[in-house]
C-alpha cells in the first residue's frame, strides 16, 4: 500500500485536504517511513553549507507594502546557514499561517499579509520554508510545527524530480522529521523503525 499523502504530484493537483482523514492504522505508518526513507535515499548525502557573515532579516511587518515571498524565504535560510535566528522564528510562524490557512503559499503579500499576488511557487520555495521549520522546530511536541513540516514535506516529495538547491534543503527537513516522529512514537509506545534522537 502506498503512502496516499504524497503518491501523486500536490503541487499540480489541487491541495490536499488532511481533515477527518481515515484512521489507517499501524500499516499507514509503516508505509510513510518506507516513503521518507526512499525520499531520503533519492535525495543523497545532506550538505547544507554553512556562510560566514551576520546575516540580519528585519522582524515582520505587517503594514509592509509588498513582501516577495521568495526573496524573503532564500534570507532566511541564508540567515539559518549563518548560524543566525534572530527574527527567523516569527517570519516562519507567518509563512505557516499563510501555508496552512490554503496549502499554498503565493508569490507576495501586501498590508496585513493578505495576499497580492496570488499565483502559487515553485516546489522550491515549499522546500525552504520546510528547512525553515525543521530549523526552528523545538522538538516533538512542537505538534504544530511538526504537523506543518509533515505537510510541507508531503508536498515537495510528492513531485517525481528535485533540482539539487531543492534536494540540500530536503536532507536536513526529513531529517529532523523524521527523527520527531520517531521519538513522539517511542513516547507514546508506538513501533517505529530506527530510532533517532530529534
Amino acid at each position: 500500500m502506498p503512502y496516499s499523502y504524497a503518491d501523486r504530484d500536490l503541487l499540480s493537483d489541487p491541495p490536499f485536504h488532511y481533515m477527518f482523514s481515515s484512521f489507517e492504522g499501524p500499516q499507514f505508518f509503516r508505509d510513510y517511513i518506507f516513503s521518507r526513507q526512499n525520499a531520503r535515499k533519492r535525495l543523497g548525502a545532506s550538505v547544507t553549507p554553512v556562510q560566514q557573515g551576520d546575516i540580519t532579516v528585519p522582524l515582520p511587518d505587517a503594514g509592509a507594502a509588498e513582501v516577495r515571498t521568495d526573496d524573503i524565504l532564500s534570507q532566511l535560510v541564508e540567515a539559518v546557514r549563518a548560524g543566525s535566528t534572530t527574527h527567523v522564528r516569527a517570519w516562519v510562524d507567518l509563512f505557516v499561517l499563510k501555508f496552512e490557512a490554503s496549502k499554498r503559499l503565493r508569490r507576495s503579500y501586501g498590508r496585513g499579509f493578505k495576499p497580492l499576488d496570488r499565483t502559487v511557487l515553485g516546489r522550491n520555495a515549499y522546500a525552504q520554508l520546510a528547512f525553515l521549520v525543521a530549523s526552528v522546530m523545538r522538538g516533538p511536541t512542537d505538534l504544530r510545527l511538526l504537523n506543518t513540516l509533515l505537510k510541507l514535506n508531503d508536498l515537495v516529495l510528492s513531485g517525481a524530480q528535485f533540482d539539487e538547491a531543492t534536494a540540500t534543503l530536503m536532507g536536513p527537513a526529513i531529517d529532523r522529521e523524521m527523527a520527531c516522529v520517531r521519538e513522539l512514537a517511542t513516547r507514546l509506545r508506538v513501533t517505529a523503525p530506527e530510532q533517532a534522537a530529534c
